[in-house]
């Protein structure tokens, strides 16, 4: 009876987790491929050869301990592994807010494509592929009360999660981790993932203080695909650090639910006799 109760509350657990355990590889940040300007596309998938620069475009600085930093202007991240970031992915910095100002602030925004396309990381230039709309995928961003937001556009309307207020206090650095877990169903099939943020030197291992769920892949892209925003300078960025994962599986909840009947009709099956 014991063993059944014990086994019951395990499954329950199962059942109701939002966050699974992946192995994250650190990744090696690397300049070397990232551009500061883009081609323009004309919406059918032809490139043409104009120049156009990336808002405020700055490169990241990458210490001898392999930590990027941002001061000004807006950045993207890029690796050396020859790696692309299409499953679970992980974003680690320290902010410091200068001054919470009056509304809300970009710290991250990625962009995604509703028909995708492959491009060439040095040049932009599609390589496969079909252009298709571009919209903002999910932004981080850093409010007045000192609260986080992870927010999606759809149909032009900001739509999503605000954590509690207080958590970015100005002129402190905090410790800010982006998680997103790819997931998928028993059968293999992609059926979006969670983003997670978490606050505090813990990362991943405490409590998130935004829990999101979305129906798409969302990748972490090179160059325009993926960028950190100072906002003039009022943000600085330290100590980043970026991370691949793996893809999590996440039972459907009707199977854990017909196992966790079944367990406890078990349960009352030895109860009686």
């Amino acid at each position: 009876m014991k063993k059944t109760i014990i086994a019951l509350l395990a499954l329950a657990g199962v059942a109701g987790a939002s966050e699974d355990t992946v192995t994250w590889t650190q990744l090696t940040l690397d300049n070397s491929d990232i551009i500061q300007t883009y081609d323009k596309t004309d919406g059918t998938g032809t490139v043409t050869k104009e120049d156009i620069p990336i808002d405020n475009a700055k490169k990241i600085t990458i210490g001898t301990d392999g930590y990027g930093s941002l001061s000004g202007g807006s950045a993207a991240l890029g690796w050396s592994e020859s790696i692309t970031l299409n499953e679970s992915w992980k974003l680690v910095f320290e902010l410091t807010d200068k001054a919470l100002g009056e509304g809300d602030a970009s710290l991250f925004s990625i962009k995604t494509k509703i028909n995708k396309e492959i491009k060439d990381n040095t040049t932009q230039e599609i390589t496969s592929g079909m252009t298709g709309p571009v919209e903002d995928a999910e932004i981080l961003k850093v409010c007045e009360d000192g609260s986080l937001k992870l927010e999606k556009k759809v149909d032009g309307t900001p739509v999503g999660e605000t954590s509690v207020s207080g958590l970015i206090t100005a002129n402190t650095a905090t410790a800010v981790t982006l998680v997103f877990l790819a997931e998928e169903d028993t059968n293999g099939n992609d059926i979006g993932g969670t983003f997670y943020v978490y606050v505090g030197e813990n990362g991943d291992s405490g409590d998130a203080v935004i829990s999101y769920n979305v129906d798409e892949r969302v990748e972490f892209g090179e160059n325009y695909d993926a960028r950190l925003w100072t906002n003039g300078g009022a943000e600085t960025f330290s100590k980043i650090a970026l991370y691949s994962g793996g893809v999590v599986t996440v039972p459907e909840p009707a199977t854990a639910t017909l196992s966790l009947l079944a367990l406890a009709g078990l349960a009352a099956r030895r109860r009686r006799r």
